[in-house]
């Protein structure tokens, strides 16, 4: 066997290897700004739109007050709004 092709051979395999470590740095590099892109959404987008539903809510409430089952939805409405709120900020 020629020792050239077995150089060779082992200089490909640790540019493969070099390769495939970069790639994999790269692809964490990636999930992580993709994690942060996606908690800064869930933050500014989904609790800021929570939060302001959550207000027009408590508005319901001096409105309703000799409606009995539309008082118990709007508190339910309330109830699950808040829960989605503290879930949230965990």
């Amino acid at each position: 066997m020629d020792i050239t092709e077995s150089k060779q051979a082992e200089e490909n395999l640790g540019k493969s290897e070099s390769n495939l470590r970069a790639l994999a740095m790269e692809l964490s590099r990636v999930e992580q700004s993709e994690r942060q892109r996606l908690a800064l959404f869930l933050h500014d987008e989904i609790g800021q739109s929570l939060a302001l539903v959550q207000l027009k809510a408590r508005q319901f409430s001096p409105a309703i007050r000799n409606r009995s089952p539309t008082r118990r939805q709007i508190k339910e409405l309330r109830d699950l709004l808040e829960t989605s709120s503290s879930r949230r900020t965990r």
